[in-house]
Parts: C-alpha cells; sequence; structure tokens
C-alpha cells in the first residue's frame, strides 16, 4: 500500500504524517524554534522509519521555509513533491 507523508507548517510549529489507506497513520509534531536541518531530518525519520513514501504535500503558512522542508522530505524519501496553487482544482 502506498504512503503519502503530509506536511503542515504553521507560524509556531510544524505537523506532519504519513497517509496511507485513506487515514494517517502516524504523526508527530516539531515547534517551529526547532526546524533546523537536524530537527527537519530527525522528524522526518522518525515518520517514515527508513521507508520511502510515494510523495510529499505540504501546506504552508510560512513561505520562505517551504523548499527547506521540500528537500528534506525528499532526501527523506518523501518521493516526488507537485507544487500547487491558489485555485488549484
Amino acid at each position: 500500500m502506498t504512503s503519502v507523508l503530509v506536511i503542515d507548517i504553521g507560524n509556531t510549529s510544524i505537523s506532519a504524517g504519513l497517509y496511507r489507506g485513506g487515514r494517517i497513520v502516524r504523526s508527530c509534531r516539531l515547534a517551529q524554534k526547532d526546524s533546523t536541518p537536524a530537527g527537519r531530518a530527525a522528524l522526518l525519520k522518525k515518520l517514515l522509519r527508513w521507508r520511502s513514501a510515494s510523495g510529499t504535500v505540504i501546506a504552508s503558512v510560512v513561505p520562505r521555509v517551504n523548499e527547506e522542508w521540500a528537500g528534506a522530505a525528499f532526501a527523506a524519501g518523501g518521493g516526488p513533491r507537485r507544487r500547487l496553487r491558489r485555485g488549484y482544482r
């Protein structure tokens, strides 16, 4: 069964989860202040447990960190990403 890495980037914290079979099967949080390269890598490794996902979805209200998270997700095995813009249907 395929999994999708989902990341929600807020102003004060980041929530991430692994979505499989129509539900979140694993999740965790990271404070925005701890969102360093090492913090991102640790969070994603914990979620993926050295497995890969078929893709990554990132929802964010902090655009300046989007590329950092996208790169970290890809490096951790989060699979390819597709950028969706406002108004996408």
